[in-house]
């Protein structure tokens, strides 16, 4: 697993920690794009939840185009650093079945991801190296 597929599967857990703790498995990402990839987790609703579930969340993985030159002359670099991210997304349930005798199922809601594209990083949005 390289840096990059390591740290985008910890940028989807980062979305989903304050809701429970994540435990994340590897996905392989394609050789090339900006492509939606699946990681399964387990979750709660907080630290007073008492049900859990299983539940794919969604995120963007791949590669983008990225190049950065050297110029002699003002401005003296040529950058161009594209990232793999989400286009879209929509809000969706579910219900947490999973509980603890005598508690009934919760309600879970979390953003998923319906759609990637490579774009130029936005400090505001991510972190841009």
């Amino acid at each position: 697993m390289t840096c990059l597929q390591y740290f985008s599967i910890l940028m989807l857990c980062a979305v989903v920690t304050r809701y429970q703790y994540a435990v994340a498995t590897p996905v392989p990402f394609p050789a090339s794009g900006c492509n939606l990839i699946t990681v399964r987790l387990n979750v709660t609703n907080g630290a007073n939840s008492h049900c859990w579930g299983l539940i794919d969340f969604s995120g963007c993985g791949g590669y983008c185009e990225s190049y950065d030159i050297i110029l002699p002359e003002p401005p003296y670099r040529d950058r161009h650093h594209q990232v793999c991210g989400f286009a879209d997304y929509e809000h969706v349930e579910t219900i947490l079945a999973n509980c603890h005798q005598g508690y009934s199922p919760e309600v879970f809601k979390f953003p998923k991801v319906t759609s990637c594209s490579c774009r130029e990083c936005d400090p505001m949005r991510e972190v841009c190296m």
